[in-house]
């Protein structure tokens, strides 16, 4: 992972707080490092310099053990003798800040400046930040303790397995008592909880490079974990690019403590390959002796390794029938390998399949035997796509540098990111066959018989984001574009290039690239690029994409704003509505997963309805209306606040954030806030509009739109009058839906209002 170029003057200085507390905050980082250089120091501390001799074998030894534990010097990143400089610089730093930190007054003053300035760095509550931390890699560690614990208990003596119960106990008592803590803090202070939890990732990122222990592949590593307790092999499918064969190696060696042996699978895979073959060596005398060559199901049976066959089902049908033996052997089974006898299974072995089945998509596959399947029925898992949510939050954690800083525009992380992300979640649905009506609609594509077209080998997945961003890390880095021209390229234009590399890859059909094209276009991508560009069909992104010049500048300009983000303001984006969703009832919003008593819930109302409806308010009667589905939280109100034009009449949003909330509930779940009260809590005697939203964006609340004022007009008189009474609807004052925005006829950008009077 590719960290970019922060202004370093923005880390607090030494001089601007006491000498003993900025030295340590600019030493943190290498801390690590020391402890390593120091365990190596003390592990050689007895070594015996009598003799010249012995100076250079310690030497020796000493660089050896380097190298072993930090691999950037056998990368040649840096030598052994920069590191040894470099860390004897950080000891002797952290020797003078062992002095000064005795020298220093440690009192209120010093502590206060201190926490001040970590406190302005991050953005958050720094002190309650690291605990939060800190607890959520304590889950981890838990959850994996319990899983290793537990398979330590299939394999352990009677004498043993008293103890490792008690620890299992203890353990499971710690990680639920953890797990409730972190619960209560994302629920009391849920940036704080965000900000660990994205710092979490990229600690996890930083260490696999590719797999982040997001809650979905949190959910897979303890599946795979406790199938594993049986000892019984399991079978992982899905389709292409949901990262089947990473989590299968992560899981392996987190709970093995071994790299697992990997065996690629495809036609031309023959047993010897797997299995191992006869080969020859020279002898001392330099005649030849025949020898075994253990493949690498051999030597997961031999070390006690996991085996993982990769692309199962790319193997003949005949191929796959030699492993039906191997599938209920469990470790100290005896079993014949050919060539090498009878072997006896070590502890640790297990096997674990992952393939495309065969279908529609992948008609190459081959069908897994009856025999083989039947092994399966309870030891399968489907591994999907990753969800929208932790797809971003993957993201900023890939952005992230150590210092868990992001420079980029807030128009890109909170509206171009977001898009991205919903169209390829769009594409991936396409992929496996079960687009939306939505998006179907959009992009046009349904035919006659309502039939909804997919995607047959396009597909978009985590790979492609992370190579994207970590491009547009790279482009950072070095300040230019990957041809070294135009130092000022924005990462709207940076994207819609990369996405042009893949979707002029001929190696896809025309099909598939014009669908994915559709798909990045009804999402605002794409603007900066033409058909032609594409290699598209003449008029395929007609009326999908903006093409108004104007537009497309001001999304430039706006993509160009870049800005560094600390980790606290980082926290505080939610574009995918993800904290929303997991408000909790007793906060100041009307969120509720189902419908509550007899009541049925009311279905959403759709877009053509709404627009029926809006079509007959008078002062948008004469408009052209189009409407855009985007997040109150990713809307700037102030830009929309200072532009006036006249051209965007008719133009509306709609939150997503609450699609999936029927209105019945919404209403019931309603809490009115009066300007007076908001600005009390703002801390003004007055606000405009735009200063209004920006407070409420930031509160925990879910923000109804035009659907929900539609309902409550044509609802008023069979609503719970109750509620109608508790909510002040019939008195004639102005209630505002925040969630939507609407431009009127002289430009000006409105929230959504309705007079009581008029229910």
């Amino acid at each position: 992972m590719i960290s970019t170029v922060m202004n370093e003057a923005e880390m607090p200085e030494q001089e601007k707080v006491s000498s003993a507390f900025g030295l340590s905050l600019l030493t943190r980082a290498t801390r690590s490092a020391m402890r390593e250089y120091e365990r190596l120091q003390n592990q050689l501390g007895e070594f015996e310099l009598a003799t010249d001799e012995d100076a250079v074998a310690y030497d020796t030894l000493f660089n050896e053990k380097l190298e072993a534990t930090f691999p950037e010097i056998a990368a040649g990143i840096i030598t052994a003798d920069e590191l040894i400089a470099s860390l004897g610089q950080q000891l002797k730093l952290r020797d003078t800040y062992d002095t000064d930190r005795k020298t220093t007054e440690w009192n209120e003053v010093t502590k206060q400046q201190y926490k001040d300035k970590l406190n302005e760095y991050y953005g958050l509550d720094y002190p309650a930040f690291k605990r939060v931390y800190r607890k959520f890699i304590s889950k981890a560690v838990l959850d994996d303790s319990i899983l290793k614990t537990a398979l330590q208990l299939t394999q352990a003596s009677e004498l043993a397995r008293p103890i490792l119960f008690g620890k299992l106990e203890k353990t499971i008592i710690a990680k639920n008592t953890t797990s409730k803590e972190l619960d209560k803090i994302s629920e009391t202070t849920p940036v704080i909880y965000k900000a660990a939890q994205l710092e979490s990732y990229r600690n996890d990122l930083t260490k696999s490079g590719h797999i982040a222990m997001v809650p979905s592949s949190r959910t897979i590593i303890n599946q795979i974990g406790e199938k594993m307790l049986s000892g019984r092999p399991m079978f992982l499918h899905g389709p292409t690019g949901t990262g089947k064969t990473s989590l299968a190696r992560y899981a392996a060696e987190e709970f093995t403590g071994q790299e697992a042996e990997m065996i690629y699978c495809s036609p031309q895979t023959r047993e010897s390959q797997i299995w191992g073959k006869t080969g020859i060596e020279p002898t001392e005398s330099g005649a030849f002796r025949t020898v075994e060559i253990a493949g690498p199901l051999t030597k997961a049976i031999q070390e006690g390794k996991a085996v993982i066959f990769d692309e199962f089902t790319a193997l003949p049908s005949e191929q796959m029938v030699f492993i039906k033996g191997l599938l209920n052997a469990r470790p100290g089974d005896t079993i014949n390998i050919p060539g090498n006898g009878n072997v006896v299974i070590q502890p640790g072995f297990q096997i674990i399949l992952t393939a495309n089945l065969k279908s529609e998509k992948n008609p190459e596959r081959q069908e897994l035997p009856p025999e083989i399947a039947r092994e399966f029925e309870q030891n399968n898992l489907k591994i999907d796509y990753t969800p929208g949510e932790e797809a971003y939050d993957i993201a900023l954690s890939r952005l992230m540098n150590e210092h868990g800083q992001i420079k980029m525009s807030k128009y890109d992380l909170t509206v171009t990111i977001p898009k991205l992300l919903e169209a390829f979640t769009d594409i991936q649905t396409a992929y496996i066959g079960t687009m939306t009506d939505e998006v179907a609609q959009l992009t046009g594509t349904v035919d006659v018989g309502s039939n909804k077209p997919s995607l047959q080998y396009l597909v978009f997945t985590q790979g492609t984001i992370a190579n994207i961003l970590e491009g547009w890390q790279q482009k950072q880095l070095l300040g230019e574009d990957a041809k070294g021209e135009d130092k000022n390229l924005s990462f709207v234009e940076y994207l819609d290039d990369r996405l042009q590399v893949a979707l002029n890859f001929e190696t896809y059909p025309l099909s598939d690239r014009e669908l994915a094209a559709k798909i990045l276009a009804i999402k605002g991508l794409l603007t900066t690029k033409t058909e032609q560009e594409l290699h598209l069909s003449d008029g395929v992104l007609s009326g999908l994409t903006i093409t108004d010049e104007k537009n497309k500048e001001e999304k430039i300009a706006a993509s160009r704003m870049t800005e560094i983000f600390n980790i606290g303001q980082i926290a505080a984006f939610d574009p995918m509505g993800a904290r929303d969703k997991k408000a909790s009832e007793d906060t100041k919003e009307f969120v509720s997963d189902t419908a509550t008593g007899t009541e049925s819930p009311e279905a959403a109302t759709t877009i053509a309805e709404l627009e029926s409806w809006l079509e007959t308010i008078s002062w948008l009667n004469k408009a052209n209306l189009r409407h855009d589905s985007v997040s109150p939280r990713a809307t700037d109100h102030a830009a929309l606040a200072a532009n006036l034009d006249t051209t965007e009449f008719g133009e509306y949003t709609t939150n997503p954030d609450i699609d999936s909330i029927p209105l019945s509930e919404q209403f019931k779940k309603l809490q009115v806030l009066s300007n007076d009260d908001i600005k009390q809590k703002m801390g003004k005697t007055s606000a405009k509009v735009h200063e209004i939203m920006d407070w409420l964006k930031n509160q925990r609340y879910q923000l109804p739109d035009f659907r929900l004022e539609q309902y409550i007009i044509e609802k008023i008189n069979t609503l719970d009058q109750n509620l109608v009474t508790k909510f002040g609807l019939q008195d004639g004052n102005w209630y505002h839906f925040p969630g939507s925005v609407v431009c009127a006829s002289d430009g000006y950008w409105f929230v959504p209002f309705a007079r009581g009077a008029w229910f």
